[in-house]
């Protein structure tokens, strides 16, 4: 499985068939990642989003701001930045 991003997301299957996404991403993408059961995490500015099947199936706005997703089976990390004055 292969992907691109912009505010649109585009699956590409390993018989390199483009299935349309059927929901855009709430804004441009920072970070993603793919879990075991293909479920793909998007963060972006202010929000995290799942998308499964080209649906999407999560979104949260987190009180602080994701910048990175990091998956390993069906594990999920969400980094943050961290502003230090």
């Amino acid at each position: 499985m292969s992907l691109s991003f912009s505010t649109v997301l585009s699956i590409l299957t390993s018989s390199d068939h483009r299935r349309p996404a059927v929901a855009p991403t709430a804004a441009q993408p920072k970070s993603i990642a793919i879990t075991n059961d293909t479920t793909v995490f998007v963060v972006e500015i202010g929000t995290v989003e799942a998308f499964r099947s080209n649906q999407k199936i999560y979104n949260n706005k987190p009180n602080y701001a994701p910048s990175v997703v990091a998956a390993w089976k069906e594990t999920v990390a969400i980094g943050a930045e961290v502003l230090w004055f």
